[in-house]
């Protein structure tokens, strides 16, 4: 299980710098496209990956742990859990007293929830090789984004 939360989190925070730095693709103007980019994407993965990989994780292995322990095969359990997801995602901006966080961290729980149970469902049908390629489809795309950014700067 810890495998798989790992895994989730890894696709959710590339997700996440994807999402919200594809507003930045094309730079700010004066021909700095590549290091507006970059700037955008650290400044984002500052936040997804210590918030996916130290948040999300743990705290969705806890609630898949009650929800074996307390609703064992229940027709509505990935309701439940789905919708715990996103409320811890939401408490997420409460700290810091910011809606944006809140909306990112509902966000992610989502995106996150959505990674977990794919990869619960499909994860032990899928050959290793297959597994390895998914896992390095975010990277590829993003050494293309950055190759094609250095290239038109």
């Amino acid at each position: 299980m810890f495998f798989r939360k790992c895994l989730a989190a890894y696709f959710t925070a590339w997700t996440l710098v994807y999402l919200f730095s594809f507003p930045f693709l094309g730079g700010m103007g004066g021909g700095h496209a590549l290091s507006d980019y970059m700037t955008w994407v650290l400044l984002i993965a500052a936040y997804a990956v210590p918030g996916c990989l130290f948040y999300a994780a743990p705290l969705s292995a806890l609630l898949e742990s009650a929800e074996r322990r307390w609703l064992p095969g229940h027709p509505v359990s990935w309701l439940v859990t789905g919708s715990l997801h996103v409320l811890f995602g939401l408490l997420c901006g409460f700290p810091l007293q910011s809606s944006f966080f809140s909306i990112l961290g509902g966000t992610a729980a989502v995106v996150y929830y959505g990674f977990d149970r794919l990869i619960a469902w499909r994860g032990p049908h899928t050959a290793k090789r297959a597994r390895a390629v998914w896992a390095a489809v975010p990277m590829a795309v993003f050494g293309i984004l950055v190759l094609a950014l250095y290239a038109a700067s």
